[in-house]
């Protein structure tokens, strides 16, 4: 058996991200269509655009390595294309569907700012820096993602959700996202 190593460490992560990012090019616009705010609906097409910039620099950073890209899939990002299924298709209120929406988003810019993390942190140690440079510019994108998700959805989605008569009902009981166990 090979011993990994770093470098192997880093080519797997992006391989991993570089399929996440493909996967959040089929996922923003089901979740655009979705979104009744115009605000949330905003958010869904600049994540789109950023993703697209991602990819474009994660297959660019392949490049600078010499590695061929062959994305590489995981079940973290299956259960994120389920759970986006899950919340365009919920019956609720256009209130809640929204702060669902944006929920999960958040959850998204949260777990690519984790492995762009990774990958410059990688990058660094391996004197990468053109690489860690590269795609340090997706994880200060993730970061300005994650303010802005929780913004439009502290100030102005959140506060229309918890207005929402059904608020009470059985149906407000359940959870906005689906729960899925990791083996």
């Amino acid at each position: 058996m090979t011993r990994l190593s770093l470098r192997d460490l880093l080519i797997g992560e992006m391989r991993e991200v570089h399929y996440a990012e493909k996967q959040l090019l089929r996922i923003y616009p089901k979740l655009a269509n979705a979104a009744v705010a115009e605000a949330v609906q905003r958010v869904c097409r600049e994540g789109m655009e950023l993703t697209a910039e991602c990819v474009q620099r994660l297959e660019a950073a392949f490049d600078l390595l010499q590695v061929p890209v062959r994305p590489q899939a995981n079940e973290i990002v299956r259960l994120f294309s389920d759970a986006a299924q899950e919340v365009a298709a919920r019956k609720c209120s256009a209130e809640v569907k929204d702060a669902a929406i944006l929920a999960l988003i958040r959850k998204l810019a949260h777990h690519g700012h984790a492995c762009y993390g990774n990958i410059c942190g990688f990058a660094d140690a391996l004197q990468e820096t053109d690489v860690s440079n590269l795609l340090g510019q997706c994880l200060a994108e993730k970061e300005e993602v994650i303010l802005e998700v929780a913004g439009v959805a502290e100030q102005i989605v959140n506060p229309k959700a918890a207005a929402d008569p059904q608020q009470g009902s059985a149906a407000a009981a359940e959870s906005s996202l689906p729960r899925a166990e990791l083996s």
